[in-house]
């Protein structure tokens, strides 16, 4: 029995879908955590700004739900991985953008992707055991690490997470750190190992919800 959904703001526009239940949207729901800020991410990296990131994240949104009512054409697991067939309705959304604004490459200025956006991760963090097969290039699979990244930001303390960020960029060595925040060198490797771990955990989260997609459900409309 399909069940009414919660209200929800505009703003908000696709975390619950009329006319499914209960389940269905906690799937649909897992699946749009875990590529929002990914998908955001990729945006801000191609150039777009905040608006137009969300625009694209939308929209892509929109074309997987259509895809998958059959109102519109879409994945179809004999043609490739779920993952490709998104990423590429991504890059032609993000194309799409840009032409809406006349090919201008547009200003990225959001405060909470700058320290994403410059950080350099480490060898050691490039290629966890985390499912990247689906055809990703190397931009996509960064906008993960960028995604991870903003989720440890909550989960840790401005300044751990600022002595963090410092580490990634290498703009300042272990012991210039400890002598800025009164801690020892010991301190801050606890702090980095601490972080490295929450990072594969969150990016390892994201994938997680990823996986969580509607379309595996055979549920009649």
């Amino acid at each position: 029995m399909n069940e009414a959904a919660p209200n929800s703001s505009i703003a908000e526009l696709l975390p619950y879908v009329q006319g499914h239940t209960r389940t269905w949207n906690d799937s649909w729901q897992k699946l749009y955590a875990g590529w929002n800020d990914v998908i955001v991410a990729f945006c801000l990296r191609q150039g777009l700004n905040h608006q137009s990131a969300q625009n694209v994240f939308q929209e892509s949104m929109v074309t997987l739900l259509r895809s998958y009512q059959g109102k519109a054409a879409g994945y179809d697991s004999r043609q490739g991985s779920f993952k490709a067939w998104l990423w590429g309705v991504v890059r032609n959304r993000v194309k799409s953008e840009r032409r809406r604004h006349n090919k201008e490459v547009l200003v990225a200025g959001v405060q909470e992707t700058r320290d994403g956006e410059r950080c350099g991760l480490p060898p050691e963090l490039s290629e966890p055991a985390v499912d990247f097969a689906g055809a990703e290039t190397e931009q996509e699979r960064q906008a993960l690490w960028v995604a991870a990244l903003q989720r440890v930001r909550q989960r840790v303390k401005r300044e751990n997470f600022e002595i963090y960020t410092a580490l990634l960029e290498q703009s300042s060595p272990p012991e210039a750190l400890a002598r800025k925040h009164g801690k020892t060198v010991n301190n801050i490797y606890a702090i980095k190992h601490r972080c490295d771990e929450l990072l594969i955990t969150e990016a390892r989260a994201i994938r997680k919800q990823q996986a969580a997609s509607p379309l595996l459900i055979t549920e009649p409309l």
